[in-house]
């Protein structure tokens, strides 16, 4: 899916050509470019009987998911913590794994809804999600 992405834009369809290219890519523009597959593909992917590419969609989104919580807890941007956490009760609690759904959905309660007042919603988020340090590994 990636080189036939590559070829349309006109920028390359050897390996060399590719791993070049993603190597000058930061997370927004990857993002992008994963946004962009996915549209690509998205509506072919839910009617097709082949799997194989059903799944590479689904692993799109997923990634997709992670690469925005990831730019979300690193930009301390609430709003698209909310939109990832959301997401991720959906994910957890589809792939079975209902005591991480419930962690999400209790958060999502949390940072959504009146439950807390606004002050305490980024509190309870900048408290358990962002990364104060800045720091890779933290």
């Amino acid at each position: 899916m990636l080189w036939y992405q590559f070829a349309r834009l006109g920028l390359g369809q050897e390996l060399e050509d590719i791993t070049r290219i993603l190597a000058t890519y930061d997370a927004k523009r990857l993002s992008l470019l994963v946004d962009d597959i996915i549209n690509t593909y998205r509506n072919e992917a839910r009617s097709t009987n082949d799997m194989e590419l059903r799944n590479h969609i689904l692993f799109l989104q997923q990634a997709q998911t992670y690469l925005l919580l990831k730019y979300a807890i690193k930009h301390a941007d609430i709003g698209l913590i909310r939109r990832a956490v959301a997401r991720c009760c959906i994910y957890f609690h589809g792939s079975g794994q209902h005591k991480y759904a419930y962690e999400m959905l209790y958060l999502y309660c949390l940072i959504s809804t009146s439950a807390a007042s606004s002050e305490l919603q980024w509190t309870i988020l900048a408290n358990s999600l962002i990364n104060h340090q800045g720091a890779a590994d933290s």
